[in-house]
């Protein structure tokens, strides 16, 4: 195995990465002008170094987050859904 980044924790559903990270832990990621998590940093840094392209607009982070039409609150330890998005899964099913 190779590393280079030391990007621990990195998971991937599909399309999308993700990861967790202290809330005091954060870089400034210069081509956002903004201080994101520092291992999102690190991969976007990594993605611009290879050519991987990416929308500012998907890079979220802070909790509550909408995940796949859930609110994932990890310092609550909860996941809920709204009323709207549990209503379009009942009749979908």
């Amino acid at each position: 195995m190779v590393v280079i980044k030391f990007i621990h924790n990195l998971f991937a559903y599909v399309d999308d990465a993700f990861s967790w990270e202290f809330a005091d832990n954060t870089a400034f990621y210069q081509p956002y002008n903004k201080f994101l998590p520092t291992k999102q940093a690190n991969l976007l840094t990594l993605f611009n170094e290879i050519g991987i392209p990416h929308d500012k607009q998907k890079q979220v982070f802070g909790a509550p987050l909408q995940i796949i039409s859930f609110e994932v609150d990890p310092n609550s330890m909860t996941i809920t859904m709204s009323r709207d998005a549990r209503d379009e899964l009942v009749w979908a099913i």
